[in-house]
């Protein structure tokens, strides 16, 4: 279980790298407010999210991540970003008990790889001089056939110009897949599009169905 949620993590610093832009790109005069009633529907595999309809498609190198951006940066890359990337592979069963999924909260918020692997996105070109912090917290929220595992917040700082980056882990109920939804920005663009960010990070769906099949609830490697 421990490999999978750390090869998302893996694929998120990927998506990271090919998206974000430094605070020293922004184009300041620029205002970026976003606005509920402009969110629109974007897909990958099984799972359905959110974007701002005004936001670009990004290619992402890792081949599994569906991203997307602002793209108000200098060469093409973004002050606010979104990624989603979905396991192929079960990590637990379909329907599984409330306790599987307890366990592997459990297991997310005692990884010191999972916390270590998520400053790796401070790590690139424009925030190597930034002294990264994680925050993990569980996350039970369960809605659109997903259960919230965990919260992650890195961050290099409370300035407005610091980066910010919020991720959810969550697994399908009836597929049993692990997912993350990544949105990024700076802290003053969190500040002013807050609500939007937070519909994002909760409109991550389950948009298909599996029968389920015997055996433990925990998938093993």
């Amino acid at each position: 279980m421990k490999t999978k949620i750390l090869k998302l993590i893996l694929a998120l610093v990927c998506f990271s790298v090919s998206a974000y832009t430094s605070y020293d790109y922004l184009l300041h005069e620029v205002p970026v407010y976003l606005k509920s009633k402009n969110l629109v529907e974007a897909r990958t595999q099984k799972t359905r999210f959110l974007i701002p309809k005004q936001w670009q498609r990004i290619d992402v190198k890792n081949g599994k991540t569906e991203g997307y951006g602002d793209k108000l940066g200098k060469d093409n890359k973004s002050i606010s970003g979104v990624g989603v990337t979905q396991d192929p592979e079960r990590l637990v069963l379909p329907a599984a008990p409330d306790e599987a999924y307890e366990l592997v909260r459990k297991m997310a918020y005692d990884s010191k790889e999972l916390r270590e692997d998520a400053k790796r996105f401070f790590t690139i070109k424009g925030l190597e001089n930034c002294q990264a912090t994680v925050d993990i917290k569980d996350d039970t929220l369960e809605q659109n056939g997903l259960v919230g595992i965990v919260r992650i917040t890195s961050s290099c700082g409370s300035r407005p110009e610091n980066t910010k980056m919020v991720t959810r882990l969550a697994v399908g109920r009836e597929d049993g897949c692990l997912r993350y939804i990544s949105v990024f920005s700076y802290n003053e663009y969190w500040k002013q599009n807050s609500k939007v960010f937070e519909e994002i990070l909760n409109s991550a769906s389950y948009i298909d169905t599996q029968s389920a099949w015997g055996g433990n609830w925990i998938q093993n490697e």
